[in-house]
């Protein structure tokens, strides 16, 4: 892990990222996939290329995490054909501002 990488401030990221391997279940209308995280933030997560997810998609997660599960809808923002993609999550009681 590079944590000088998470930990730079001057970066442009809105929420500071960590790197976390953790087990990921990402279900669409019609498939359902299970990987690895490679970090996380408040406001979502990166993982392995799905290359049948679409910017703007919305999906259900779900992570398993050592100090529990946690479960959102969230967004598919960016995709880095054949990296990763970019899930923001959805918190509809939550105004974005405040998240």
């Amino acid at each position: 892990m590079n944590w000088g990488v998470c930990m730079d401030y001057n970066n442009r990221r809105q929420y500071l990222r960590i790197p976390d391997d953790s087990d990921v279940t990402i279900t669409t209308e019609d498939q359902v996939y299970h990987m690895n995280c490679q970090d996380f933030s408040v406001g979502g997560l990166a993982v392995g290329y799905i290359a049948d997810l679409s910017l703007g998609q919305i999906v259900d997660v779900s992570i398993n995490m050592i100090i529990g599960q946690l479960v959102s809808k969230a967004v598919v923002k960016w995709i880095k054909d054949d990296l990763a993609i970019g899930l923001e999550f959805i918190t509809p009681d939550i105004p974005k501002e405040e998240r």
